[in-house]
């Protein structure tokens, strides 16, 4: 059994149907320069952008951070598709199907390159973007940032033949993996999901809800990509329903349906927001915990104003723009802090085996626990191995990888260390062989003061015979983020 005596503590999920209501407002309204509807919205940074309609036109409003606070900036051009990723800024006009990229240099935004294409998404170097024009190939064009500017990275073609606003919209891109709709090999409306290897982009999935395969009418509105994680919104005469896909090895295995009217939705790491349509008027915040998905919060203006019809997220903050934007409604977009969530996340890069570290029960709230299992399931070690457990505020600089050490993997090479150097590490047990783990339990202290906090957890197995082929077998490691308990 571990001892936590620090500052901080441990977790339960966030009271089901916690309300929260908003902490500011900004009015995008109708003034000159205004917009009438928010369409969309990008926050990063020090940066919030909303695209949508301005008078029977497309038009973009974007504000800067000042503080505590945001104050409104020029936007670099009028598009009512934006996106922005670090110092790189991405707008679309639909009418001209023209994309343009600019670079935040010397306190303003410079122009990068201008592409005959709409529709598109942003991801560090490398972007997506498509056009709907007639007569144009179904295909979407991918770019990267070279330094000699932005180029033509390849082209990602369905295999199936499109029918013209079919293909291929919407689209989502996070690192070297892309996704967009179009008409699937079944005949369905299906996210297409592209990997780029040393031989350039293919097709790793065509994803379709199970419940909408074989429906001519079912159509995805929305999607977004983060990682090993896709989350849609597919829609028919009826229905209007979010769904998450999640990859492990290439595989993609639909783990989540929620059902509607969903609107909007915002996706980052294990966090999902969802701005539900008109009837409710709110927003849903869903957490991921060991791979269970919990829906932690509802967000909704205080004056009773519908909201949903776009989110953003980064971070713990959320903003959602008003559903309604006909009078008596004003265009608004609202601001919503969530809580610290509390959350047990497996971490490592695949070189310590699966399994090795397993969450058995708990939950890390201040004054709770969290039991835990610590095995060899490969068994190159001998029963009676001496299991340790490290215990750092830090993860290894390399997270969510590690450092190589030599002769410390179980399975016999290199171990994958996945939490700082300056870790505790306490004896807790002796191994009984594989799949009968050693079992202990990390305390937390009531205090409040925990909450917010995340510590990592490594075990390892010490095989003491002198002639033992794995002396030394490190496990996976946990993250553990620490939330407040259930009132």
């Amino acid at each position: 059994m571990l001892f936590l005596a620090l500052a901080p503590c441990l977790l339960l999920p966030v009271a089901p149907q916690q309300v929260l209501n908003e902490v500011g407002v900004i009015e995008t309204g109708l003034e000159p320069g205004g917009l009438e509807f928010v369409n969309g919205l990008e926050l990063d940074g020090d940066w919030l952008a909303a695209g949508g309609s301005g008078g029977w036109y497309e038009h973009q409003m974007l504000w800067q951070r000042d503080g505590l606070g945001w104050i409104q900036s020029s936007a670099p051009w009028a598009g009512g598709f934006v996106e922005i990723d670090g110092p790189s800024y991405a707008s679309a006009i639909h009418e001209y199907a023209m994309t343009r990229v600019f670079r935040w240099v010397l306190g303003s935004w410079a122009l990068e390159t201008e592409i005959r294409d709409q529709y598109l998404s942003l991801d560090g170097e490398r972007l997506l973007t498509h056009s709907f024009l007639d007569g144009q190939a179904a295909s979407v064009s991918a770019w990267r940032r070279e330094s000699a500017g932005w180029t033509k990275d390849g082209l990602l073609v369905p295999p199936a033949a499109q029918v013209y606003a079919a293909c291929c919209y919407p689209t989502g891109l996070s690192g070297e993996t892309a996704a967009f709709i179009a008409r699937g090999s079944s005949g369905d409306q299906a996210v297409h999901v592209f990997t780029r290897q040393d031989a350039g982009w293919s097709l790793e999935a065509e994803l379709v809800p199970a419940e909408f395969r074989g429906n001519p009418s079912g159509d995805c509105h929305v999607l977004a990509l983060d990682g090993d994680t896709l989350a849609a919104i597919w829609v028919d005469r009826t229905t209007a329903t979010a769904f998450v896909w999640e990859r492990a090895r290439g595989a993609w295995q639909e783990r989540l349906r929620i059902p509607g009217p969903v609107w909007s939705l915002a996706l980052e790491g294990d966090t999902l927001v969802l701005g539900m349509g008109f009837g409710l008027g709110v927003a849903l915040v869903y957490e991921r915990s060991q791979g269970t998905w919990v829906q932690s919060a509802r967000l909704a203006a205080a004056s009773g104003q519908a909201i949903g019809r776009a989110v953003a997220l980064e971070g713990r903050q959320v903003v959602c723009s008003t559903l309604a934007h006909f009078p008596p409604s004003e265009s608004r977009i609202f601001f919503f802090e969530l809580p610290p969530f509390p959350r047990l996340t497996t971490y490592g890069c695949g070189i310590n085996p699966a399994g090795s570290l397993t969450v058995l029960a708990g939950a890390p709230v201040p004054g709770g626990s969290v039991r835990l299992g610590l095995d060899n399931p490969l068994g190159t070690q001998a029963p009676g191995a001496l299991a340790l457990l490290g215990l750092s505020s830090r993860p290894d600089p390399g997270f969510p990888c590690g450092s190589r050490v030599p002769r410390a993997g179980m399975a016999g090479g290199s171990g994958e260390l996945l939490v700082a150097g300056d870790a505790l590490v306490n004896a807790v047990g002796l191994w009984h062989g594989p799949g009968r783990p050693v079992e202990t339990e990390v305390l937390l202290p009531a205090n409040l003061a925990l909450v917010g906090r995340t510590l990592y957890l490594q075990g390892a197995l010490l095989d003491l015979r002198p002639r033992a082929r794995v002396p030394l077998g490190l496990t996976e490691a946990l993250e553990l983020e620490i939330g407040p308990s259930v009132p």
